[in-house]
């Protein structure tokens, strides 16, 4: 299980604020889901639904493309 830094979620949130999300799905893609959750929980409300709306997308996207 990884460990967030402060300057790890900083950096996070900033690409979330900023709605970078080509940036913000590099730096959980590779994430086990155990990571991606507790990355949420470090978040606030309106920036992990945000990400988890990212993730469901990109996740969805992946599907249609590999059917």
């Amino acid at each position: 299980m990884k460990e967030f830094t402060d300057t790890d979620i900083d950096h996070i949130e900033q690409l979330i604020d900023r709605e970078r999300q080509y940036e913000a799905g590099l730096e959980v893609s590779e994430l086990p889901i155990v990571d991606i959750a507790e990355l949420l929980q470090s978040l606030n409300l309106k920036q992990a639904e945000w990400l988890f709306s990212l993730i469901i997308r990109d996740c969805l996207i992946i599907r249609c493309k590999n059917l």
